[in-house]
């Protein structure tokens, strides 16, 4: 999977995750939702590794631990160009 498609499914995950969360303010008892929630958690948890084990961190949480604050010094997600 190309860096842009990788991206793509990261940014459409994150907004699923967040609209679920949402729902579950106000349905706390719908087991459906909830396992949804898991399902999305777990597969943007995936491919958020998959993307930082590529091309670097996304998240800050995502630093790798080479003994400097590697977050910064990278180029960030929306500063690359269309290249894949």
């Amino acid at each position: 999977m190309s860096k842009n498609e990788l991206m793509k499914k990261i940014q459409a995950l994150s907004f699923a995750l967040l609209e679920t969360n949402l729902f579950l303010d106000t349905h706390v008892n719908n087991k459906e939702a909830l396992d949804y929630y898991y399902d999305i958690k777990d597969k943007l948890g995936r491919l958020t590794e998959e993307y930082e084990e590529n091309y670097g961190p996304i998240t800050a949480s995502g630093t790798v631990s080479d003994g400097e604050w590697s977050w910064v010094l990278e180029e960030w997600p929306w500063q690359s160009g269309a290249e894949d």
